[in-house]
Formats: structure tokens, sequence, C-alpha cells
């Protein structure tokens, strides 16, 4: 889509801000995420998470923000009928199916979460620690790699219990399968 020049922003942020909502006008949802949200939704969240668009961004790539990101949630805005968009990056693409994809899903899905309780929510602050702790220690939602570089990010401290559950998830993911 071609945007007339006189409607294009004057910063480089609030172009690059205009080009990735001008990708949202043509979004085309992702049956395949759609499918995976879902079934994340139900075993992680127990069916809490509000409706979503889910697919991947192309303005990604060139958003020197969102870049390094994994994936974007968005409260509703100007486009669509739903409340909330998750964005992927396109090269998220090429990680179809793995855990990073599960672990960039319900990353969002908290996100999401948090949104819907708390309209005000941002960030990774307490109420996101409090729900990806209880995820990562009762569920085993993510891998301990993908863990570890969040607390490294956020700013968190580990709890003792990290290196129990690091342990442990390696135990049960990484050893041969027993034959009787």
């Amino acid at each position: 889509m071609i945007v007339p020049p006189e409607q294009l922003m004057t910063s480089e942020k609030a172009f690059r801000l205009q080009q990735f909502y001008i990708h949202m006008k043509a979004w085309r949802d992702s049956e395949r995420l759609r499918r995976r949200w879902r079934d994340i939704n139900e075993h992680y969240f127990g069916g809490k998470l509000e409706p979503v668009r889910i697919g991947y961004n192309p303005a990604m790539l060139w958003n020197p923000g969102l870049r390094i990101a994994a994936g974007w949630t968005l409260q509703k805005g100007r486009y669509g009928s739903r409340k909330y968009w998750v964005c992927l990056h396109p090269f998220m693409k090429k990680h179809s199916g793995t855990v990073r994809e599960l672990n960039t899903l319900i990353h969002e899905g908290i996100h999401v979460l948090l949104h819907s309780r708390d309209k005000g929510h941002v960030g990774h602050g307490g109420d996101f620690r409090h729900v990806f702790e209880r995820l990562l220690y009762r569920q085993g939602a993510f891998s301990p790699d993908y863990a570890a570089k969040q607390y490294v990010r956020y700013g968190w401290k580990k709890p003792a219990k990290f290196s129990v559950f690091t342990e442990k998830w390696h135990r049960t993911y990484s050893s041969p399968p027993t034959t009787t």
C-alpha cells in the first residue's frame, strides 16, 4: 500500500510505526498459529485468554524497536473487531512448531491475560513476572534457556528453585528413552 506524501509523519520513528499499522490493515491471520494459540490457551491458561488476531507482521523487519522482538501484543486500536493482535516477527516462520515459538506465544499470552485484567498493563513488571513464574514452575511452560534470558533481560533475580527446575527439565527432556 502506498501512502501519499502529505500523510507521512515527520520523524523516522513515527514513519516506521505508521508502516507497521499499514501492514495491520492488510492483516491475514495464520490459521496454524490460531490453532496453536487455542491449544496454548487451553493447556497453560485454562481458556482464560481473550480472542486475538494472530500472524506475522513484516513491518517488524524494519522497525528498530521491534527488530529484536520475536512477538508483540497490541491492544485494540483502529483496526479489526477484536481486542488484541499478537504479531510475530517474520523470522519466527522458520521456528514453526519449535520450543522457541512455544515460548514466544506463551510470553505473548501473558501480555494478553494481563491486558484483559488491567487495561493499563505495560511491560514486564511484577504482575508479568508473577504469571511467568507460575507458568514456569507449576507447569514447566518455558525452557530453562528461555527463562534464564528473561531473568537477565528484565533484571529479575532468579529464585533458588530455578536451578532445581533446570536440572529437572534437562533430565526429563534430554535423557535417552529407556527400554524394558
